[in-house]
């Protein structure tokens, strides 16, 4: 999805904030708060449908159709990746700083973001958490 959406550093279009927040509940769907490698514990119909991506669902799902959209996918997310030099994956920066290096303090991936969420009103979803 950030290769499809070019969802990188100092990339905006199309990779609008309201995208951004959508893939983040994608992600907490799809993984969901125990992840295992190799094992998801939802089916990515679902999880796009939950995260209001559904428009995009062909876009979405063409990473997968063929070798060469996955070494597209991979090759770009390891060139940004290596700048970074991530300990573990996924690592999200809110505001400019590491999230956590480990998997239980990013699931589900929400509450920080709404957290560091600093216009007014906040998104429903982080209103439907509590956190305003």
């Amino acid at each position: 999805m950030v290769q499809q959406f070019q969802c990188f550093p100092n990339n905006t279009s199309p990779c609008t904030p309201d995208l951004r927040l959508r893939m983040s509940r994608f992600l907490s769907c799809f993984e969901g708060s125990h992840i295992e490698e190799d094992i998801c514990n939802a089916d990515i119909k679902t999880c796009i449908t939950q995260a209001n991506l559904t428009e995009w669902y062909d876009k979405i799902n063409s990473c997968f159709n063929t070798t060469a959209s996955v070494r597209a996918a991979s090759q770009q997310m390891a060139s940004v990746c290596g700048k970074a030099s991530p300990q573990w994956w996924p690592y999200f920066y809110v505001d400019g700083k590491l999230l956590c290096g480990d998997d239980p303090c990013m699931m589900p991936l929400l509450p920080p973001l709404c957290k560091a969420y600093k216009s007014t009103p906040k998104p429903k979803s982080c209103q439907a958490l509590g956190i305003f």
